[in-house]
Formats: structure tokens, sequence, C-alpha cells
């Protein structure tokens, strides 16, 4: 027998004896433990929520039993209006009695109505399979927003509304796209047809025809070749005035070369000597466009009888469509961010204070210069026509006997910022609003309301642009100091405006709210050209760059974020298209100054720095990771060799 063999059958032997150990040896702590009172109560998914608005919540917990099989047979859940009552059993909300179900998750509350703003105070105690019954839970509680329009009293405040300044007989007026009614895919080309006709009393003066596809065209008019466009994202122009007749012939090949979403984009405008001119496009009212999937010879030709082709099929308006807004000559910008601030005075003392805050596009909230919460991204994107998040937040600690004031900074995250492949998509174009209700209860029993009116101001923030794909300028020598602190005197500050009500239903706050959670430093600094420094973070993450410099007023200090770098050491940012994630900082040269943007974010590991006062320091720059704080459960090394 070989030693392979005599060690293969000595292994199988130990293995056999070792099993044979394991299955004698007695179960260690199989009937050692014990039924505890539960943990991890929850309402609503959440620990001890503040401001819901569900009227009949679900309440969830963890049964604590470390025995093998254990399994809960009932449960009892009681409910009382203070922790007081609680504590001595006494539920004068709910008390749902021995329930014998092993439900611990989603369990509804069935109890009396819940009211607005109140705070109840609940726990809950299990039975085992035994009969056997567990300590009741610790106390935990929940606290309700506002359940009904009627008892919001704000108002929404922003700037003026300023009428579009642009005449819409300037703005070229496109239609919608549309393509061959069945054929798509990746390089099936279709043909267009459509003739156009000069009215016989009228001289042509100009003619443009502007068009694109989803992805490659070629274009003729009157079978001479006008010319291609190969990108979806640009407009193409051809100046046919000189090509058009009486009786003309568009024609048009197109297909797309990358995917199966397929689209074409056409518009001529013609001029004339009366001074009046049409617009030629394709919607419902358009007739006489063709369309095959088959080539033809003099398919380009005004006498080619198209009889035989099919009807196009219409995909959408071109402002609505899948394809957003593309005209360079419709670029959108952003409303300029804004600060609006207001003072209250409390006369008594203080039991507790809510505030009960939205914004449009966002909000950052202050109370006596100190900001409320440590969200970010508030209110959250949500469709805004159909509903808007509140948040709600325990002020009670931020506000004092006197004067206090309140303000907030408004930027345009996901509503105004323009959202798509240009950035030309929005729910709104502003002006930017804020809307607040703040509640605060004494201690004699009474309460008071302060709400967003009339009585509020507002002027311009050093945020001098913001939006989510192109970053954030900021100008430090704009800042209205202590602009949030009753010392600020306000006076050169204008009225705000009272907005209409938002269509949008307000609602509470649905899932965790985006928050900063990690900060990281820097691990090298190169500098691949004179005055360039790319700084290097580690890893990449979603998130922005705090700001650390000391230099003169008026420096302009230019952050640049990348992914990835080029075989040159510069940043790589070809695959970022139409955003520009650019962060400016301009100096207000006082010292050490220190900078976050409140309205953007970035994909990155790589900033490319520019217009630094001498050589930036691994200390100039600081990570700021953002996630919405779900809990990390798991953790483990990998290694990754490409």
């Amino acid at each position: 027998m070989t030693s392979r063999k005599i060690f293969r059958t000595f292994n199988s032997k130990i293995s056999i004896i070792l099993l044979f150990i394991l299955i004698s040896l007695p179960i260690v702590g199989q009937n050692n433990g014990q039924l505890m009172a539960p943990t991890n109560l929850r309402c609503e998914y959440k620990i001890n929520p503040l401001g819901i608005d569900v009227e009949i919540p679900r309440l969830s917990w963890h049964v604590n039993d470390s025995r093998r099989s254990a399994v809960q047979s009932a449960y009892q859940i009681v409910v009382a209006g203070s922790e007081e009552l609680l504590s001595k059993n006494e539920a004068d909300i709910w008390n749902s009695g021995k329930i014998n179900s092993d439900q611990s998750q989603h369990v509804a509350y069935s109890g009396p109505k819940l009211q607005s703003g109140k705070t109840y105070y609940w726990k809950v105690k299990t039975w085992d399979s035994n009969g056997s019954a567990s300590a009741y839970s610790e106390t935990a509680n929940w606290e309700m927003g506002i359940l009904s329009e009627n008892e919001w009293q704000a108002n929404w405040i922003g700037n003026e509304i300023i009428e579009d300044v642009k005449e819409d007989e300037n703005k070229w007026q496109w239609k919608e796209w549309f393509w061959h009614p069945s054929e798509i895919g990746i390089n099936k080309p279709v043909y267009f047809r459509k003739k156009v006709s000069i009215p016989a009393n009228k001289k042509v003066t100009s003619a443009l025809m502007r068009l694109t596809a989803d992805n490659k065209f070629t274009a003729y008019i009157n079978d001479t070749k006008l010319g291609s466009g190969d990108s979806w994202q640009k407009i193409y122009d051809f100046e046919i005035t000189d090509e058009l007749r009486k009786e003309n012939i568009v024609a048009i090949e197109a297909a797309n070369t990358a995917g199966n979403i397929c689209g074409l984009l056409f518009s001529i405008k013609i001029n004339f000597d009366d001074g009046s001119e049409i617009y030629i496009g394709a919607d419902k009212n358009t007739k006489d466009w063709k369309t095959t999937n088959k080539v033809y010879p003099d398919w380009t030709k005004l006498s080619f009888d198209d009889s035989q082709w099919g009807e196009i099929k219409l995909l959408g308006d071109y402002e609505t469509g899948s394809w957003e807004k593309i005209d360079d000559n419709e670029e959108y910008k952003a409303p300029r961010p804004i600060l609006v601030r207001n003072e209250i005075k409390i006369d008594k003392t203080i039991k507790r204070a809510r505030v009960y805050v939205t914004g449009l596009g966002g909000y950052v909230m202050n109370i006596n210069g100190e900001r409320v919460g440590d969200a970010v991204f508030t209110p959250g994107w949500t469709h805004y026509p159909k509903r808007i998040q509140y948040q709600t937040y325990d002020i009670s600690n931020m506000l004092h006997n006197g004067e206090n004031a309140i303000g907030a900074i408004l930027g345009n995250l996901w509503w105004s910022s323009g959202l798509g492949w240009k950035g030309s998509i929005t729910y709104s174009e502003g002006p930017l609003r804020f809307f607040m209700q703040l509640v605060v209860d004494y201690e004699d029993g009474s309460s008071q309301t302060f709400i967003t009116d009339k009585n509020w101001k507002m002027h311009d923030a050093p945020i001098t642009e913001t939006t989510l794909y192109n970053g954030e300028i900021y100008d430090a020598r704009l800042e209205e100091e202590g602009w949030s602190t009753t010392t600020f005197d306000d006076s050169k500050w204008k009225a705000v405006t009272l907005l209409e009500k938002e269509k949008g239903k307000l609602v509470a706050q649905q899932g965790p709210l985006l928050r900063i959670i990690k900060e990281i430093k820097p691990i090298k600094i190169t500098s691949p050209s004179n005055g360039v420094y790319v700084v290097d973070m580690g890893q990449n993450f979603a998130g922005w760059a705090k700001l650390k410099v000391e230099g003169e007023r008026g420096d302009s200090i230019q952050l640049r974020f990348a992914e990835t770098l080029k075989p040159d050491g510069n940043v790589y940012r070809e695959n970022l298209r139409q955003a520009k994630a650019t962060d400016r900082y301009i100096l207000k040269g006082e010292g050490v100054e220190e900078w976050q943007p409140n309205f953007t974010y970035h994909g990155y590991r790589y900033i490319e720095v520019t217009g630094f006062p001498g050589k930036p320091t691994l200390d100039a720059l600081t990570g700021l990771v953002v996630n919405s704080m779900l809990q990390q459960v798991v953790n483990f090394p990998a290694r990754m060799n490409c």
C-alpha cells in the first residue's frame, strides 16, 4: 500500500471518529436559554419615529428567546399618552389584551383615532409555546405629524414670479419625435419622405431645416444630399433657402447603430417676403409623412411614387418625450438660490417645540444661527406634482425665551436643477419656495403656531449657481454674516412673495434621510501640469468635498470631479457627458476659510484643483460620503486583481 493510500485511509477513520464524538456530545446550552423581554421595537420600520402620518401605524419587535425552536405564541401591546402612565402599565390609549398569534412584524395599531402632533408611548410582551410570559419591553414611542390638510396654516413663500421674457416667436417650434411603426432594432435602416409645397403667392426669403435622430441619419431635399448626423444629443442645422422650389420632397434615411430606442426629430422653418413664416414638423395634424423599411431606387426624388409606403408612428412631444430638450438654443438656467428669514418671540416656558418644514427644490433650515437637523438634500426626490415630503424636527432646545431668528437657504435639487442627459428636464423653473409650520407647546398647557407668511424677508444667497449635475458656485464675498441670528439687520432685504399652493399633497417623510455618514482623507496629491493638482481620495464614492483654504479676497478655486485618470495623470471626464461636475469657491480673504456645497453631489475618486493659493496639502480637502444611513450588517475583506 502506498503512503498516499495509507494517508487517505487514516484520514477517513479520523473523520468518522470525530463525527461520532460530535453526535454523542450533548448540545451545550440547548435548554439554558430563557424568554426575555422583546427588543428592537419599531413603528413603521423606524425606532421612535417623529412626525409620521400613517393613520394606522404598524408595530414590530424582536422576540427575545434564545432557546432552540423557540416561538412566540401570543403578544400584548399597551399604548399610553404619557411615559409615566405606561410605566404603571396603565394603557389609557389602547390595550390589545393577550392576542394568540406568532406575528411580531407589522402588527396594526387598533386603538382610537390618532391625533396630529401627539406622542404615543408603547411596549409589548410575548408568550412562548409553553404559555409563559416575558416581561414587558422597554418603552418606545411614535409621534404623529400633520394628518389633515385642514391643519396646515403655513404659506408657500419665495421670490417674486418673473414672467418669461423670451418671446414665443423667437423660440424654435419643435413638434414630435417619430419613427417607423414597427421596424426597430440595431442597424435596421428606415426611410422617410415628406412633401413640402410653397404657396404660389409667396416668395421664400429664408429656410432652415433642423433635425436629429437616435442615433444616425442622412438628409436630402429634392435629391440633393444635405448631410448626416450621428448623435441624438445634437441638433443638426441645414440651410435650404436655395434648394427650395414650389414643390419639394424631403427624404431621410435613419437608423440606430447602438440600440433599439429609435426616433427622428425634424423641423423646417420657412420665412416669406410678407413677414409670415411656417414651421413643418410631425404631429397628428401633419399629413404626407411616409415611411418604409425597404430602400428603393430614386426614393429621394420628387417624382418617386411612395403611395405604397406606410404612415409614421408618433413617439411623443419634444419637451416631454423620452429624449428631453436637446436644442442648445434653449439651454436651461436654474434659479439662483435665496435666503429667507423671520423672527419670532417666545414669552412663556417651553415644554416642547416641533417644526414641520419643506422646500422646493431644497432647503437648509437654521434657528438662531444653528443648522436644524443633520439631514441633507431635504425634502428628497418625489414626483412633486403628486406628493411633497415634509420633515419634522424637535427644536425644543433650539428656541429660548425672547426673540428667535429662523432662516433657510433654498436651492434647486431635483425640482429645478434640470435633469436628464442635457439637464433640460425640470419639474419647475422656479421660483424657489419655502414652507414652515412651527408649533410650540408651553408648560402652562397653551400652544402657539408660527408660519411662513408675508412677514418673512428674502435676499440672494452667496451661492450664485447650483445644480445637481453641474455643481455649485459660492462667492464668500456675498455672505450676509449672521443672517439667521437675531442681531442681523434685514432692513435692506425685500419682502417675500406669497406663492400659490402647490398641487402635490404634503406627506410626512417616507424613508430614511440622506446624511453625511463618513469623512475620507486624501491619500496623495499629484501635479500633472503647472498649477494643476489632482487629489486622490483613494476610493470612489458619492458625496462632495469640504475645502479648507487661506488666501486673498477674490481668489477663485475650482474643483473638478472625476472617477478615473487619463494615462498622463489628468482627470478623465468624458464619461460625464453634459454634466460639468465642477464646484467653485471665491474667497472673502479673512483667514482660514472652510466651505462645502449644499445642493450638489458628485460620484468621484479624484478632484482636479486649480486656482489654489500655493500648493494644497492633504488636509485642504476632505471627502464627505453621503447615503441614507442603511445599517451595515456585514463587512468582509476583498481583493481584486485587474
